[in-house]
């Protein structure tokens, strides 16, 4: 994840629960983001904004599954008013240098 997004901002890492996993990240060697575009050069554009936004570091910033379907990238496949509404999973990366990322 920090090979394409870059090494987190201090601020994010701090609102990390774990100490071990903010260690982990604040000792890591600084990596600078890749541009999607870069990584992905036949992508089209607004799918490319989509999934910047949905693998952002901060699950904050990152879109619900209805704002994600609303996004102009799904303008002619999704109605999202005949998906279904549920309320968001909270989701944990736990990341270690033994066992690399875990999802919790």
């Amino acid at each position: 994840m920090t090979d394409l997004l870059g090494t987190p901002l201090p601020e994010a890492i701090a609102r990390i629960r774990n100490e071990n996993d903010r260690r982990y990240l604040s000792s890591m060697r600084k990596k600078k983001p890749i541009p999607f575009s870069q990584k992905f050069p036949n992508a089209v554009p607004l799918a490319l904004r989509l999934l910047e936004r949905m693998l952002d570091f901060e699950p904050k910033d990152r879109p619900t599954a209805e704002e994600a379907l609303s996004d102009p990238y799904f303008k002619n496949l999704a109605k999202v008013e005949r998906e279904p509404s549920a309320q968001p999973v909270r989701w944990i990366i736990q990341i270690s240098s033994q066992s690399g990322i875990m999802w919790v």
